[in-house]
């Protein structure tokens, strides 16, 4: 047991990231293209949808009498409002954010966000 912990809390090697990095890149990339294209909201680029929510603050500013939030409008808000919810990776500082232990972690944390978010559709 001892020796799994020091496993564990061992710092892992900046250079042995750099594929699951990619590969995470280019997931997030893949996840962007497919929900922009289906509902225009930017699941994994939460500054597009910094974007977009002033985009509609300055439509809503700019015609008073106007006062449309469309559904495109509130998925922006929604998806960004979830992304606080970020403050989980905090946790890393605690962990270590280099060990093993807060990189499974995080993983297993996304795996379940992911996981959450099938079910949910």
């Amino acid at each position: 047991m001892e020796s799994t912990k020091r496993f564990m809390v061992q710092e892992l090697d900046g250079s042995c990231a750099s594929a699951p990095l990619a590969t995470y890149c280019f997931v997030t990339g893949f996840v962007d293209v497919i929900t922009y294209s289906a509902i225009y909201v930017w699941c994994a680029f939460q500054t597009g949808n910094s974007l977009q929510l002033a985009l509609a603050l300055a439509r809503l500013f700019n015609d008073p009498r106007n006062f449309l939030f469309t559904i495109t409008d509130r998925q922006a808000l929604c998806s960004a409002l979830s992304f606080l919810g970020a403050f989980v990776g905090r946790l890393g500082d605690k962990l270590g954010c280099k060990t093993r232990l807060w990189m499974s972690l995080g993983t297993f944390i996304q795996t379940l966000f992911t996981l959450a978010a099938a079910l949910a559709i």
